[in-house]
């Protein structure tokens, strides 16, 4: 779930519409990714649903903000993202674990409880092996060694694609997400050694990137969100019974080259 708080509501927008959002944009470049490439990149947060539908507070009784989320809640929503996109297709789900595994990762500490070291653990162990099984369907290598499922010390054609397709996706789940919060949280994002884009919003739907990497001149998307009021929630309960009465509404986001 993401929270923008705006005005006197937030406005609560899940995951995977913010995903699609990101797969929009992926479809839109001006050097094309693969179909495969684009689904990967929309189902990235697909296993956030269940927790956007009754989601949790913080620990202000706010709506739980994805920046928010502890690893103990991120490792079994990142594995089942990565498992649903392989369902769709074998090269989503390895790029969604490429995903997965850098958040688990990066959130991953000396003084994570070792019952969350355990579980982190197991995620990564599950990765490995459905990484071995998509490479296998894909007719990619798997007797050479990997780091997180990229080639390691090697590389190949297909190799370099897949490390492409996972820059990008990071770069449009970034872009995505300083559309739909409160705040631009990145601003600077570098898609590769040779690409770094800048993004601003100068309105609060209005987001400028330079440099422009799309094939249109302009681009607009909807995304949908819930308002409910901001306010401190005594229980999550309480939040969910707020969002059942409030109506899916529309945000019009509009991409604009910035100069």
């Amino acid at each position: 779930m993401i929270r923008r708080h705006l005005g006197a509501s937030f406005r609560l927008i899940r995951q995977t519409d913010h995903a699609a959002l990101s797969g929009a944009l992926a479809a839109a470049l001006r050097e094309p990714l693969t179909n495969e490439a684009v689904l990967g990149i929309t189902l990235h947060d697909a296993g956030w649903s269940e927790h956007d539908d009754a989601p949790t507070l913080n620990n202000d009784g706010e709506p739980r903000d994805v920046f928010e989320s502890t690893l103990a809640l991120g490792l079994p929503i990142w594995g089942a993202s990565a498992e649903r996109a392989g369902e769709q297709h074998p090269y989503a789900g390895l790029l969604v674990s490429l995903h997965s595994l850098a958040l688990a990762g990066h959130q991953l500490s000396a003084d994570t409880e070792r019952r969350t070291q355990f579980d982190w653990l197991t995620l990564t162990t599950r990765m490995a092996e459905l990484q071995t099984q998509w490479r296998e369907q894909l007719g990619m290598r798997v007797d050479r060694p990997t780091h997180h499922g990229l080639a390691a010390g090697w590389s190949d054609d297909r190799e370099d694609t897949l490390r492409r397709d996972f820059r990008w996706l990071r770069a449009f789940d970034k872009i995505s997400l300083d559309a739909c919060r409160t705040d631009v949280a990145f601003g600077t994002i570098e898609v590769g050694p040779d690409m770094v884009l800048r993004v601003e919003r100068p309105g609060d739907t209005d987001v400028k990137i330079g440099p422009w990497p799309f094939a249109e001149d302009a681009l607009e998307f909807d995304v949908p969100y819930r308002a409910v009021p901001a306010r401190r929630y005594a229980t999550a309960g309480e939040l969910h019974e707020a969002l059942v009465d409030a109506p899916t509404e529309t945000m019009r986001f509009s991409f604009r080259p910035l100069r």
